[in-house]
């Protein structure tokens, strides 16, 4: 989906850029707040845009181009460099710019520069196109440039010969890529260094004044990042001279400068900056409410001198402060304090916070009701984007996106919407639901059960939206269960909403994806559609279709069951729904029942393994007992070993892999398997990107397992999740008519599986090399080869029988990278060698001889 950006700005911008002129862009999710001129926000209007820009123009044409300037500067200080070589003493010019007006350019050189490189990276292709072209076609500082300018401000910032404020502004902006070069990232480290030690001697000598701190924080506040004694210093210093009858933005800022510098200020300073906050928008709104009446009793008094009604002009309006009706502080001002608080995830004063949520949420509604009143746009036509994004910004001054963010802060701290407020929801949010992409349409859903918002045309809205995106759509499945909570959640919205075709897509989904998800998610799925039957019948048709739906959910349960790869407590959770929708003995739902047997038969069969397990206990501790100490401690020992090799030892009990799922599995093999599904859930059928957290771990894990339970694991994956997928497809096509699941896992955990399977294997290589260089004793190179083996297999016995059980786990593996490795079957030929028969030594080469690469 595309976001919510002016089509005018966009045109505006591109033609601007090719005279030389960047704008600052908004960032990719939620723009920063932190912006006092609103014509630089992503809520501007085309005239204010305009007339923004072409002054920038006009100043701009009065000068030359900037990188000439600074390339004449370079030529400046390469001729003084000659000079000084030719003779020891020798006086130097004064450059053409003065040091501080060399730092303004060379910043405003590092801005525009990291402005074009953001727009280079743009997720539309046509713009990342035309952007790479205009970077490609302007002139550049080269890279001998660069470094005698950084060279020069390097020995200015270290001689001080300019403010502190001036020097922080080289770090306004994010150095590009081809900045930090070996020359650019030693120049940016030493110009930190020295900062930040200049400033700190500023604050030991108290010579730092109150704005000046302000503004270091608010132009360089990554420099400070993980500086926690520096930054609380600063911070101090700058609310030195600050108090409730100050101006609020020098202080919103510096709230945002904080947070910016990633570096967590003192408790004290939130909560006296919330205060003085909380002070200023009281006395504001005193002052607003003295002004407005003074105003209203004004007209009146010239109504009745002239002695007839006079109209009120839209001119007179217009002065009052928009965003002021509830508050002191304007609407944006509030936003943008409530979410610095929650990025900085800092509540430490609630009954403040809730009072600016409400008092903000109340000016919107103040004006979208004026705003309503006074639109003549018939309803039935839908709004553009750019309609949207106007009539948001007249009723609050924020965007779409920061509107959405206000919504959610609201919903955490337990506010409920009003009926104004939701009547204002068909007005503001209602009309945007269309354009919202996953991301932002969860959002506004999450918002809407949390404040309990009963808003028929937006919860209407969302649902005929998710239905017309259709089942195969990313996120669909979380969509529908955010979704389905907010409609269960008042009484009202079931009746009066249409529901029918959103039932449809539900159960579709279901049923598409029940091979797909994982027993938790199976889990949660059952309890929202029992929640779902509840508000029904249980002859409806939504309460047929509900226990028909868990019905169908108990046959990748069972299959799981039957591996052990789900607890047995999740499936009795399920079958406890199961018996209150009244399944229980009904001949119409097989698949349940025999869930039911198959539980209570493992169950049971636990249950005798810990008596079996506390008699065999008690008869070898008398054992035990009976014999001296010296034999006593030797069977102790050898108890002991005999249990740690029966438990690290993972078979099957039939000799088909295929169809052998009565054995038990081993933990780590379960372990793999379990991250196998929950990559598959997230990246191919909710198509979410992992976190780097998740990354690492899935890392770990698959670098912790043995090579034999790693291809257990997928194949437990594969024969619970893949094939079962492709059965019903080939079966049913009722509700797979348009696309099938993904029937293979991602490209990214095929390749990282692959890349720490060959880096294992080439680490046991290089050692076995080393050992056979290093000795030549026979017998100590096969145990040390064995060893290497066993290792890397995973396990600490092998035999012939496990040799093809893993050979045929490989070929069937669900890993196409890893089985197609050349380096695996070398490793298969070798373990077949030292453990296998003849027929495995033969079926390895055969294999082996087959590999691609």
């Amino acid at each position: 989906m595309r976001r919510f950006i002016l089509s005018a700005r966009k045109t505006s911008a591109v033609s601007l850029l090719l005279q030389g002129y960047f704008m600052a862009t908004s960032s990719v999710s939620i723009p920063n707040p932190d912006s006092t001129n609103i014509s630089t926000n992503i809520v501007n209007t085309t005239t204010e845009i305009s007339s923004t820009q072409q002054k920038g123009l006009n100043k701009n044409n009065n000068s030359p181009p900037l990188v000439a300037l600074l390339a004449s500067v370079v030529s400046e200080l390469q001729h003084r460099s000659k000079d000084a070589t030719r003779q020891d003493t020798v006086s130097m010019p004064s450059l053409k710019l003065q040091p501080e007006e060399l730092i303004n350019a060379f910043s405003k050189y590092i801005r525009r520069e990291d402005e074009l490189t953001e727009l280079c990276r743009s997720k539309v292709p046509s713009v990342r196109r035309h952007f790479l072209t205009i970077r490609a076609q302007r002139s550049h500082l080269s890279t001998l440039q660069r470094d005698i300018l950084l060279h020069e401000i390097s020995r200015i910032v270290e001689k001080r010969e300019i403010p502190p404020t001036v020097a922080a502004q080289l770090f306004r902006s994010h150095w590009p890529d081809q900045m930090m070069d070996v020359a650019g990232s030693r120049h940016h480290s030493f110009l930190t260094r020295s900062f930040t030690a200049w400033v700190t001697q500023l604050l030991h000598e108290k010579k730092l004044t109150s704005g000046e701190a302000r503004q270091i924080l608010t132009f360089s506040p990554r420099v400070f990042n993980g500086q926690v004694a520096l930054v609380g210093s600063l911070v101090e210093c700058a609310l030195a001279d600050m108090n409730s009858n100050s101006d609020a933005e020098p202080l919103i800022q510096l709230m945002w400068a904080v947070n910016n510098a990633k570096t967590h200020a003192p408790h004290h300073f939130w909560q006296r900056a919330v205060e003085m906050l909380a002070k200023k928008n009281r006395s504001l709104r005193d002052q607003v409410g003295d002004a407005i009446h003074s105003s209203i009793n004004t007209k009146k008094k010239n109504e009745s001198v002239k002695g007839k009604i006079i109209k009120t002009t839209t001119t007179e309006t217009t002065h009052m402060p928009v965003g002021h009706v509830f508050s002191g502080l304007t609407t944006r001002q509030l936003f943008r304090i409530l979410r610095v608080l929650k990025r900085e995830q800092w509540c430490g004063d609630v009954p403040t916070i809730y009072d600016f949520v409400d008092k903000a949420l109340k000016n919107i509604v103040f004006e979208a009701e004026a705003l309503s009143a006074a639109d003549d746009k018939p309803h039935g036509k839908p709004l553009t984007r750019k309609e949207i994004m106007q009539r948001v910004q007249k009723a609050s001054g924020l965007t779409p996106l920061e509107l959405l963010s206000l919504m959610h802060i609201a919903g955490e701290i337990g506010l409920d919407i009003h009926v104004s407020l939701a009547r204002v929801s068909d007005y503001l949010l209602a009309p945007m639901v269309v354009y919202l992409n996953r991301e932002q349409l969860l959002l506004l859903t999450t918002c809407v059960r949390k404040t309990r918002c009963d808003s028929l045309q937006l919860v209407q809205a969302i649902v005929d939206t998710i239905v017309q995106r259709g089942i195969t759509y990313p996120s669909s499945i979380i969509l529908c269960k955010a979704t389905l909570r907010t409609v269960m959640q008042k009484t009202s919205l079931l009746s009066q909403l249409t529901l029918a075709p959103f039932m449809d897509h539900i159960f579709g989904l279901c049923e598409r994806y029940k091979y797909g998800m994982r027993a938790s998610q199976i889990l949660d799925w059952v309890e929202l559609l029992y929640a779902l039957s509840r508000r029904y019948a249980p002859t409806s048709s939504v309460g047929i279709r509900v226990r028909a739906c868990v019905e169908s959910f108990a046959a990748p349960l069972r299959a799981m069951l039957s591996v052990g790869a789900v607890p047995t407590s999740l499936i009795s959770r399920v079958l406890e729904h199961s018996v209150i929708l009244g399944m229980r003995h009904q001949p119409q739902y097989p698949l349940t029942e025999k869930l039911w047997e198959e539980r209570n038969a493992v169950v049971n069969k636990k249950n005798r393994k810990s008596k079996q397990a506390v008699k065999e206990e008690e008869e070898e501790e008398d054992e035990v007992s009976l014999l001296d100490s010296h034999d006593g401690i030797e069977t102790t020992t050898r108890i002991k070993e005999e249990e740690d090799n029966n438990h690290n030892i993972s078979t099957f009990t039939t000799d088909d892999v295929n169809n052998s799922f009565g054995g038990e599995i081993a933990r780590a093999a379960l372990e793999v398997y379990e991250d196998l599904i929950y990559t598959y859930e997230r990246q191919m059928v909710l198509r979410h990107s992992l976190s780097t957290e998740e990354m690492n771990r899935l890392r770990a894990t698959f670098h912790r397992v043995g090579l034999y339970n790693l291809f257990v694991g997928a194949f437990l994956f594969k024969q619970l999740h893949l094939l079962p997928n492709r059965t019903a497809i080939n079966i049913s096509t009722q509700f797979n008519s348009e696309t099938p699941p993904p029937q293979a896992l991602s490209a990214w955990m095929e390749r990282e599986i692959s890349s720490i399977i060959d880096s294992r294997l080439q680490t046991m290589k290089k050692s076995l090399s080393s050992h056979t260089n290093s000795t030549e004793n026979t017998i100590n190179t096969v145990n040390t080869l064995k060893y290497s083996l066993l290792r890397v297999f995973g396990q600490r016995q092998c035999d012939a029988v496990k040799v093809r059980r893993f050979i045929q786990l490989v070929r069937d593996s669900p890993l196409l990278l890893s089985r197609q490795r050349r380096s695996v079957w070398e490793f298969i030929s070798l373990l077949a060698q030292q453990y296998g028969g003849p027929e495995e030594q033969a079926m390895a080469q055969e294999l082996l001889t087959k590999a691609l690469y």
